[in-house]
């Protein structure tokens, strides 16, 4: 069912990934077991706009990931929480301390996506000088992972903090939206030109 899962979210089918994941979560006595698929049913659940769902599932996750000693999964189920107030647009002030602890964890995925989250929620309550740092920051992290689509959206929300982009001109804009034509997720591409 794990398999079948992540099959379903990455053809972009969160539905059937929520339902697939949540089922599998299901077969597992021990908490080590459960935690993988619980916390990728919220970030399915997430991606269905389903936001309380989201927390809930995050939260026992979070829950989990802590009796297990998971660090990894904890930020990661974290990150969801957050992730969900902010698309409901519930009011969040950038969390650093998350920030920090996310640095020393290792784990370049999960610190770039807390770096462009915190950054964007620094940029929607006017912490510019923050947003910028953050993003830009995220933007390095993903640049050297070879994640075009997340470094383009985290340069796109420093430009909206007042970033000018790199290359700033006619050349760099045209490179961004031959990018952005490339990317295959419609949602990602919606917010993507938005911020141009």
């Amino acid at each position: 069912l794990e398999a079948e899962g992540r099959l379903h979210y990455r053809n972009s089918r969160f539905a059937d990934a929520l339902d697939a994941y949540t089922r599998a979560a299901e077969l597992y006595d021990l908490p080590i077991g459960r935690l993988p698929p619980l916390v990728n049913a919220a970030s399915a659940a997430l991606e269905c706009a389903q936001f309380e769902r989201c927390r809930d599932l995050a939260a026992a996750g979070l829950a989990m990931a802590t009796s297990c000693r998971s660090a990894t999964y904890a930020a990661r189920a974290e990150w969801l929480m957050r992730s969900a107030s902010y698309r409901a647009a519930e009011p969040l002030v950038p969390d650093l301390e998350l920030v920090d602890a996310v640095r020393r964890l290792g784990n370049p995925d999960i610190e770039g996506l807390v770096l462009l989250l915190e950054g964007s929620i620094a940029w929607r309550v006017g912490e510019l000088a923050l947003a910028r740092e953050l993003c830009l920051e995220a933007a390095d992290l993903w640049r050297g992972l070879g994640h075009d689509a997340a470094r383009v959206l985290a340069l796109l929300v420093a430009a909206q903090a007042g970033e000018p982009l790199p290359g700033d001109g006619p050349d760099a804009r045209a490179a961004l939206v031959e990018l952005i034509e490339g990317l295959t997720d419609p949602s990602l591409r919606c917010q993507v030109l938005a911020l141009l």
